[in-house]
């Protein structure tokens, strides 16, 4: 299906946009470095997409002291970036993409835009650092600080934490969420951590919509909401689809792709699983109707108080 986005904002008072709930993904700051996982974070707080309709849930299942620290700091990064990206209509809206080593203003931008450009490299470039400095060295938790929840955790052994980081002023909700872990529980990797972002969001935001993507996946394109929604809006009834989903493409891989890792196009979302001629579930890029996640009929009611 294509789709086409200019013309779905032409019609903007023909309908409401749906609000979405994102779920970004992480388990190891080291492992999965928190700078790659914060650029994701800012690529989709910075998309073409009314902000009060979104709210981004980070789930942190290290439990991490560094990822929160980061959380925090990026979107005070955020408050300059994303109205930045917007004023200019950037469209790769991830800085470690954006700020390539060799990457100039061009001669004919207007200067106006060439300070403004290294203004932002600059303060992208502390953001690094402070990021990359947390990362090296022991986090020391204070009891009377927005770390006291960390202090003496086991990973793999804790309560619930959970931080509103961002209320949604002109930027979306951004919430820090580390599930509750057992050793007597199987904790189901990453998709209890998907359960726990669907029943947290249920009773936070509840939007329609669900959105979940991996640390490591950017949002390349700042109008991909828009043309998720160009497919939402073609179904007359919403209980037609049950979710929309992205191709993935991946950087620094090996040349001419020869495993064909690079899932540029939708092809291998056969048909015939479960033997119910269903489309495959990739795991990621995905907007999922919440009411599907939670089995429900398509003309049941989701009612919050319930959840």
């Amino acid at each position: 299906m294509k789709t086409y986005p200019d013309r779905l904002l032409k019609r903007v008072n023909e309908f409401e946009f749906p609000a979405v709930d994102i779920f970004v993904t992480t388990a190891d700051p080291i492992l999965e470095p928190s700078i790659i996982t914060m650029n994701t974070v800012l690529s989709l707080l910075a998309v073409d997409y009314p902000s009060d309709k979104l709210a981004l849930y980070l789930s942190d299942d290290a439990c991490s002291p560094l990822t929160l620290y980061s959380l925090v700091e990026t979107i005070k990064f955020a408050k300059l970036w994303v109205p930045f990206c917007k004023k200019y209509n950037v469209q790769v809206r991830a800085p470690f993409r954006y700020f390539t080593p060799n990457s100039t203003p061009l001669e004919d931008d207007s200067l106006e835009f060439q300070h403004e450009w290294e203004t932002m490299k600059n303060e992208y470039g502390d953001l690094y650092k402070k990021i990359v400095v947390a990362a090296q060295r022991p986090f020391t938790c204070d009891l009377d600080s927005d770390f006291a929840d960390f202090c003496d955790v086991n990973r793999s052994d804790h309560p619930a934490i959970i931080k509103v980081i961002s209320g949604n002023t002109y930027l979306p909700h951004v919430i820090y969420i580390s599930r509750e872990k057992n050793p007597k529980d199987h904790h189901h990797y990453k998709a209890g951590a998907m359960n726990v972002l669907t029943r947290v969001s249920g009773v936070m935001t509840n939007a329609p919509l669900m959105l979940n993507v991996d640390c490591d996946m950017y949002a390349n394109n700042p109008q991909v909401f828009l043309h998720a929604m160009c497919v939402v809006f073609h179904y007359k009834n919403d209980q037609d689809f049950g979710f929309v989903q992205f191709p993935q493409a991946f950087h620094d891989g090996l040349k001419d792709d020869p495993f064909g890792n690079q899932l540029t196009n939708l092809a291998f979302l056969i048909n015939g699983v479960a033997s119910i001629q269903g489309m495959f579930y990739a795991g990621s890029n995905c907007f999922h109707r919440r009411k599907v996640i939670y089995g429900l009929s398509p003309n049941d009611k989701i009612n919050t108080a319930e959840i």
